[in-house]
């Protein structure tokens, strides 16, 4: 029995000398590689997988403590074995795509502009004290009339794998949507809706001034005192707009520019999901009803 410990302690530490063979750095210098990885995703500057290998050639090259690999000098970069056992090694990190996020958009939010914000939002619940279910938040998202088809099972080899949808392009429908603190939704503005709605149209299909004093004389009629927080759109600050909501106790505050993706609840959580769902129901609805489209297209 003891002979068998031994081999079996000499088996774990091979393996273990193994493991630490291909880890170049020491766990203190990749757990600063890891900190430094994930404050430049945070400042919207993340580095792909190539620059993180030039990252690792150069902080070796800095450090002078170890022997670079040959590999390492011959390319000036690190090897991508070192890179899949870097990743594997630190489970909080994974390969993302990004967003793209416009410099105006990543420099304007920051403490001072929503800092600014809640300043007023605390000033404006302290003056009126909204309940939770007369906080509003309000933005609009663009869908079209053709839907983008989901993943679907077909022969191995296809060059091209086709699936039926309403058109080849599809007309921009503007979805206006309402929520408030506690999670409740507006009534639903949609012509040929349930018993209730309404809808408004226009030739180029985005939101506009006219329309939406229309959402807001159609959501005053549900919700007579509230606030509703949204971003300063050309078509939400126009004069009929601020006279209607003045008169009609509806209290306005818009969010910094270019911070919708932040702190839009709408932006950030209702919208990405309400996509997906729409193209699986569009998706469904064309495979139960074959020979007809989801939208008319006039």
């Amino acid at each position: 029995m003891s002979e068998r410990r031994k081999m079996l302690r000499l088996k774990i530490l091979s393996t273990r000398q193994t493991i630490d063979s291909h880890k170049f750095f020491s766990s203190t210098e990749e757990t600063q590689l890891v900190s430094y990885l994930i404050m430049a995703s945070k400042l919207y500057h993340g580095l792909t997988p190539k620059n993180v290998r030039d990252l690792a050639f150069q902080y070796a090259s800095e450090n002078r403590k170890k022997k670079i690999p040959q590999k390492w000098v011959k390319q000036e970069t690190a090897t991508y074995d070192w890179f899949y056992g870097f990743m594997n090694r630190h489970k909080e990190l994974s390969l993302r795509v990004p967003e793209a996020t416009s410099l105006s958009r990543a420099t304007a939010f920051n403490r001072h502009n929503v800092g600014n914000f809640f300043e007023n939002l605390k000033s404006l619940l302290q003056r009126f004290n909204f309940g939770p279910d007369q906080i509003w938040n309000v933005d609009e998202t663009g869908i079209t009339t053709v839907h983008k088809p989901k993943k679907c099972v077909a022969c191995r080899g296809l060059k091209q794998v086709s699936k039926v949808t309403s058109g080849e392009r599809g007309q921009l429908i503007t979805v206006c949507g309402a929520i408030n603190a506690i999670g409740n939704a507006s009534q639903r503005m949609i012509d040929g809706g349930p018993p209730g709605t309404e809808g408004a149209p226009h030739p180029c299909g985005w939101m506009t001034g006219p329309n939406f004093l229309l959402f807001l004389i159609f959501f005053h009629k549900h919700s007579p005192l509230s606030y509703i927080y949204l971003d300063n759109h050309e078509s939400h600050i126009t004069i009929d707009s601020i006279n209607y909501c003045k008169d009609n106790g509806i209290h306005l505050l818009t969010i910094p520019p270019h911070t919708s993706q932040k702190l839009h609840p709408l932006d950030r959580i209702v919208f990405g999901a309400l996509k997906p769902y729409y193209n699986t129901a569009c998706d469904n609805w064309m495979v139960t009803h074959p020979g007809r489209i989801s939208f008319k297209c006039v």
